[in-house]
């Protein structure tokens, strides 16, 4: 039921049309702001969301600085190599948005059931092509905008499998991959690693080499990378009941050093003239009681005394105190 105005509602609401600040026509006042129509249907996706899986960056960027530093020693030349974005799109969506991808690497990563790729853009290709083949620092690289030939992708078969060692490093923190190079094509239809309406996680790299620049991109399907979504959350955690002193650490990597132990029968003390002067058949006596323990030096310093002997054959100590 409409609610009933009083008669003095009645006459402010007369009074207020009067000075106009109540419209008739209903047109917009001057303190209404200007409204779009909105399509609920179409609203954009959060930029939040355009990532749905955490700590993912920090896999990308240690991948980054592991590669940077494979290839300038591979190539002997300065290289930096920085993440510029990552990106969820769809499989078919960035290849059709891609005419030219250059080099792709399809990479297998066990124990994980689908794989990834890997793209060199064409101007990163060839420079890498031209390096590896003897170019000089100062000379110009050539910009050339055409797919490599099967022969130019044979050749950095050795560029794509450094990659697969570093990819495995970035992953160490989460899970241990056995990465390896499945093939190398330029043709994007005969390297799928999913289906073609799937999400896949595409990072964009910047590899600067001197005064020339390209570009590499890792894609890895959303389905694979799922699988590993708690362990990469979990990535930045501390958990306090598994963690241990420096002193725990250096005392547990000190018992695997190696350390050489030698059991000494006796020292004989010879100017350098007396063994210039020694010959086949000469005979050297040395302070040694066979009755006597014997002298056991770790490291050149005495640890122990023994016995000497033998055990199943062979020639062999046993040690009867601290020295």
């Amino acid at each position: 039921m409409e609610p009933i105005l009083s008669k003095e509602e009645i006459s402010d609401l007369l009074q207020a049309i009067r000075q106009g600040k109540v419209s008739l026509d209903g047109e917009t006042s001057a303190d209404t702001l200007p409204c779009e129509d909105i399509n609920l249907f179409q609203l954009p996706r959060p930029a939040a969301d355009k990532l749905k899986v955490p700590n993912f960056d920090i896999i990308v960027d240690s991948f980054a600085r592991n590669y940077a530093v494979s290839l300038s020693n591979q190539l002997q030349r300065t290289i930096s190599i920085t993440r510029v974005k990552l990106q969820t799109l769809e499989f078919q969506n960035f290849f059709e948005k891609l005419p030219n991808p250059g080099a792709i690497g399809m990479l297998e990563l066990p124990p994980l059931k689908q794989g990834a790729l890997i793209l060199f853009n064409p101007s990163l290709s060839f420079t890498l092509l031209e390096i590896m083949l003897g170019a000089s620092s100062e000379s110009e690289t050539l910009k050339l905008n055409r797919e490599p030939s099967t022969i130019e992708l044979n050749v950095l078969k050795v560029i794509f499998n450094l990659a697969c060692k570093d990819i495995d490093k970035a992953f160490s923190p989460v899970t241990e991959l056995s990465t390896s190079l499945a093939k190398v094509e330029s043709n994007p239809r005969l390297v799928s690693i999913t289906e073609p309406d799937a999400e896949i996680i595409v990072c964009t790299l910047e590899v600067n080499i001197g005064k020339d620049k390209g570009e590499i991109r890792l894609l890895f399907p959303f389905m694979t990378l799922e699988t590993l979504y708690e362990d990469l959350q979990n990535l930045l955690r501390i958990d306090s009941s598994s963690t241990t002193s420096w002193y725990d650490i250096l005392a547990e990597e000190v018992k695997n050093m190696t350390a050489n132990v030698v059991a000494q029968s006796g020292v004989i003390k010879l100017t350098v003239q007396d063994v210039l002067d020694m010959q086949v058949g000469d005979i050297l006596k040395i302070d040694y009681d066979p009755n006597s323990p014997i002298k056991v030096l770790v490291e050149n310093r005495p640890k122990f005394q023994a016995i000497t002997g033998t055990h199943n054959g062979q020639k062999a100590i046993s040690l009867t105190s601290v020295y």
